[in-house]
């Protein structure tokens, strides 16, 4: 493998290890490991020209715990401002697609020195951690703003359509990674408005 599939795998390790402490199910350490197993074995077998629809089944498998009640009380046991840390993992996957900017599998226009500004994300995301208690309007503000930072790089990413986005290991960029960082907004958000109706 080479440095730059290896930085992006160790960050998927350390992303999935974290969902699964935060979590506290050994059920979803089983799904992360099969999900990140099968598409990672596809990917190997360069069939996944379009990964796309990929990001699908984690999108489904998340929301369920957004959607039905008895799984909702797995995040609601989720610290104050977890979700907003985990984000910290947009700033090394920041700096690997700037390497691969330089390695010359990716447009400029992928990375911050382009037209993706998610670098921003992971740079805020353990202070704004640290004052999502105390200032839930601010930890609000900053989920919706880093939604649309998110959108942003997805919609760059898909008019680019990458070759190496196929390939193993960067098949995990669009099929774990993106749907980890918008559900974990996407939970943030329910956290805040949950805890406000509660005081």
């Amino acid at each position: 493998m080479t440095p730059l599939a290896i930085g992006l795998s160790s960050i998927v390790v350390a992303v999935a290890l974290a969902i699964v402490a935060l979590l506290g199910r050994p059920a979803v350490a089983l799904a992360i490991g099969a999900w990140l197993a099968v598409t990672g074995i596809l990917a190997t077998t360069g069939v996944l020209h379009v990964p796309r629809p990929f990001v699908l089944p984690p999108l489904f498998a998340g929301g369920t715990l957004l959607l039905l009640r008895r799984r909702r009380a797995v995040l609601d046991a989720v610290p104050r401002g977890a979700l907003i840390a985990l984000q910290t993992f947009r700033l090394p996957v920041e700096l690997v697609l700037w390497r691969m900017c330089a390695a010359g599998v990716i447009p400029a226009r992928m990375t911050f020195e382009g037209r993706n500004f998610d670098i921003l994300v992971g740079l805020t995301a353990i202070p704004i951690a640290l004052f999502a208690a105390r200032r839930p309007r601010l930890a609000l503000a900053w989920h919706v703003a880093s939604l649309g930072l998110l959108v942003n790089v997805v919609s760059i990413a898909v008019a680019s359509a990458p070759h190496i986005v196929g390939t193993f290991p960067f098949i995990w960029l669009p099929a774990f990674l993106v749907p980890v960082a918008l559900l974990a907004h996407i939970g943030g958000i329910r956290e805040v408005l949950r805890r406000r109706r509660a005081s």
